[in-house]
């Protein structure tokens, strides 16, 4: 019994030798295999952080691109609209322009009739005023002869003597 026991407690001490040696064996590659999940991980994660900064990049820049597509299309189109009002502007100058040239050309034209008007106002003015100058002058001289005539006649008249 007692060399059982011995023998016994020999077996149970190889076997839980053998059991912790498997343990420690089973821990130790337990232990790898997560160390080697845990590597998996990290570089799983690693190309996962990788991808996802990439994606997200070229997500970012495509976003980029299409704004900056939007806005030379919109400033393309505000630049249309804008050349189209410059030219529109730019008619309405020529216009403005060529209405302005006539009106001056009217204006001369009215001008160089006035002149002429006011010139042959001036003759008319001026005729009429030597016609009245001459017609109180040849009044005069009508005055001045007559008077001249009558005071003849009055001296004349004074000389000579008396008819009875």
């Amino acid at each position: 019994m007692i060399s059982s026991a011995v023998d016994q407690h020999e077996d149970y001490s190889l076997s839980s030798n053998l059991n912790n040696k498997d343990n420690n064996n089973n821990n130790f590659h337990h232990v790898q295999v997560i160390d080697e999940d845990i590597e998996n991980f990290k570089r799983r994660l690693d190309i996962l952080t990788k991808n996802f900064k990439t994606d997200t990049l070229k997500d970012f820049m495509a976003i980029k691109r299409n704004l900056l597509t939007e806005q030379r299309s919109i400033i393309e189109s505000e630049k249309k609209k804008c050349d189209a009002t410059v030219c529109s502007k730019v008619d309405e100058i020529e216009h403005l322009k060529e209405n302005l040239a006539k009106i001056k050309h009217q204006l001369l034209k009215q001008t160089e009739i006035n002149e002429k008007l006011s010139l042959y106002l001036f003759k008319i003015k001026q005729s009429d005023m030597k016609n009245r100058i001459k017609k109180k002058s040849f009044g005069m001289l009508k005055a001045y002869y007559f008077l001249k005539r009558n005071s003849k006649r009055v001296f004349s008249s004074s000389l000579k003597p008396p008819k009875i």
